[in-house]
């Protein structure tokens, strides 16, 4: 059995305080959204998209975390029965309310899809796309010695449209360009975290593995 569920959390939720014996395990916070999902196929590769009505949290900056539940698990002494089996943290604040009298909560905004990148820096390119909330993003790079090294990181884009965070990750053994089609490509891993701070439609900071920030812009031609 498997469940979801959303949290606004008062700090990013760290495995090492995992609790299998409470039913928040370690988080601290609130949670504003669950999903009973019951018995999944293993072999299930088709995308379902859920409607998860929020219960807001009281006013104040938060941590989103996404759990995924299972039930049961191997040590697992919840109350509910549920312990996280998967779990992924916005490493970017959220507002939730207002923080003082007479502030307004920030308009959220639609980042512009398509071909972003640094002119500063090119050959290196960025492929946004956005749909349902989620951000899938495709990074096309070069190794160290030269060699092309291609990316895709995806996940749920903040409550506002202004952020996201994934993990860059990368596959090999995939198809030849000129071949008839005869194998899917094997992810083998990531290189690290990626993160994304749109400031507007058509302005963003992208802060890759290792720390280095690039400011970034779709590409105009």
């Amino acid at each position: 059995m498997f469940a979801v569920e959303i949290w606004a959390l008062s700090s990013p939720y760290d495995p090492t305080q995992h609790n299998p014996y409470t039913t928040n395990e370690g988080r601290q916070g609130f949670q504003i959204a669950s999903k009973d999902l019951g018995l999944l196929p293993c072999n299930a590769t088709q995308a379902q998209i859920y409607d998860l009505p929020l219960q807001p949290p009281p006013p104040g900056n938060y941590y989103l975390g996404v759990f995924l539940m299972a039930s049961p698990l191997l040590n697992c002494r919840t109350p509910d029965g549920y312990c996280i089996l998967d779990h992924f943290n916005n490493a970017l604040q959220q507002s939730f309310g207002s923080s003082a009298a007479g502030t307004a909560p920030a308009s959220a905004f639609a980042p512009t899809v398509g071909l972003w990148w640094n002119p500063a820096e090119p050959g290196t390119g960025y492929s946004i796309d956005i749909k349902h909330g989620v951000l899938v993003a495709t990074v096309f790079s070069y190794k160290a010695n030269g060699d092309a090294e291609w990316y895709l990181a995806s996940g749920p884009l903040s409550a506002d449209g202004k952020s996201f965070v994934g993990t860059l990750d990368k596959y090999q053994g995939g198809q030849c360009i000129f071949c008839a089609f005869n194998r899917s490509p094997t992810k083998i891993g990531n290189d690290g975290i990626v993160s994304i701070q749109f400031s507007s439609p058509t302005s963003a900071s992208l802060t890759l593995p290792g720390g280095r920030v690039v400011p970034i812009q779709p590409q105009a031609f």
